[in-house]
């Protein structure tokens, strides 16, 4: 959620290439005190589609133009 926002972000953009730096994520699972970490890259967008829609709220003139085109393409091939 925070790597989706930190990619729209006008600041982090200019001053770090946001986008371009982060290479991988991580998440926490503090039950069970373990670590996964994993290339952004590897991370569809679909979901981040669905993650800018449900988690952070973000409507439809807020989200990417690029990823509402890629999830037009995926529901037409189903």
């Amino acid at each position: 959620m925070y790597y989706l926002m930190g990619c729209r972000s006008i600041q982090l953009n200019a001053e770090y290439d946001f986008k371009n730096k982060i290479k991988k994520i991580g998440f926490f699972n503090p039950r069970l005190s373990k670590v996964y970490i994993m290339p952004v890259s590897s991370i569809d967008d679909a979901t981040k589609l669905e993650v800018e829609k449900d988690v952070i709220g973000y409507n439809e003139n807020e989200i990417d133009p690029h990823l509402i085109r890629l999830l037009d393409k995926i529901k037409d091939k189903k």
